[in-house]
């Protein structure tokens, strides 16, 4: 059902980016036939573990971490036509845009009054501020620079697919089977996809959170430095991009520890 839903939904993603009319239709038909298809040919299904077991580990979080940036490049050069689609992420875009150039805020221009949305406000430098903590806008310096800031959802996608393998090695091994299934079954995801192509942090944290966890997990099995280093880095500039998600993971890593 999962890889059915997965096929119609890029199909829907593909012609809405090309404005074909009716894609949502034109989907469903994919989805119809994929289903037909498995239902009556029942080898399709059979061996459908065998065939997720049989890439070694290195190709498929290659392709894992692939198809999910596929799906948000896919969502945010066609419908959402490069674009942030919330307020939140074009304040966290504005915060990324300040943040480039040295600085937390940006020169509030004039007419002042134009600028009264609840998201921003005038500091006492006189320059312009989002309201949120700059840990996420910090992760999104480098694509400012580079002129390409939609680039980074499909980027946190891809780090996502990376995080739950590490999470899954540290839960049931080197290959274990439930991980390849799980991360095929929640890739698929249009709310993952809209998640990470849009410019909010939510999906940034999943990724720091998910390492920090899966790191914890590991230093339980053998302490080392790289490991303790990286656990560091994901919980503190995850409490940097969102306190109380801070708080919560520091609780659960510290029990683990």
């Amino acid at each position: 059902l999962r890889l059915a839903a997965a096929g119609a939904f890029l199909v829907w993603l593909l012609l809405a980016g090309v404005s074909v009319d009716r894609p949502g239709l034109l989907a469903l038909g994919v989805l119809v036939v994929t289903m037909v298809v498995a239902l009556r040919i029942p080898s399709v299904s059979a061996n459908l573990l065998a065939q997720l077991r049989a890439p070694s580990s290195r190709t498929f979080v290659l392709g894992c971490a692939a198809a999910a940036a596929l799906a948000s490049y896919l969502l945010a050069s066609g419908p959402m036509r490069s674009r942030p689609m919330s307020i939140d992420a074009a304040v966290y875009l504005f915060q990324a845009r300040a943040l480039s150039h040295g600085h937390f805020g940006a020169v509030l221009p004039e007419p002042r009054n134009l600028f009264g949305a609840r998201f921003l406000f005038e500091g006492a430098d006189g320059r312009l501020h989002g309201v949120f903590p700059p840990g996420f806008p910090l992760f999104l310096v480098p694509f400012v620079w580079i002129g390409l800031p939609m680039l980074a959802g499909p980027v946190i996608a891809a780090m996502l697919a990376a995080a739950q393998w590490l999470l899954g090695r540290a839960l049931e091994g080197e290959d274990g089977p439930s991980t390849r299934l799980a991360m095929v079954m929640s890739i698929p995801s249009f709310a993952r996809a809209v998640e990470t192509a849009d410019l909010l942090s939510h999906a940034w944290v999943a990724v720091l959170g998910t390492t920090a966890v899966a790191l914890a997990l590991l230093c339980r099995e053998r302490v080392s430095l790289p490991r303790l280093l990286g656990l560091g880095a994901a919980l503190g500039w995850l409490t940097a991009a969102r306190f109380l998600d801070g708080l919560v993971f520091g609780t659960a890593v510290l029990a683990l520890l």
